[in-house]
């Protein structure tokens, strides 16, 4: 990995910040007020063969307007 490339990390976390602000976007298009939802987006690192999980990197807020 190059110096200029995130961490694996910064990635997943990025993923999911993408992940709650659609999720965000599709709550408010059907209701008028998305703080009826807290959110939880959670992924695991696993490692190669799929056995173990490494890390955990979760989300957890409210939908705000």
């Amino acid at each position: 990995m190059s110096e200029e490339e995130p961490e694996f990390d910064t990635i997943v976390y990025e993923a999911l910040a993408t992940a709650k602000k659609a999720f965000q976007g599709t709550i408010s298009g059907y209701y008028c007020d998305p703080a009826f939802c807290d959110i939880k987006f959670t992924a695991y690192i696993k490692d190669c063969n799929f056995d173990e999980r490494l890390r955990r990197i979760e989300i957890e807020d409210e939908c705000i307007k």
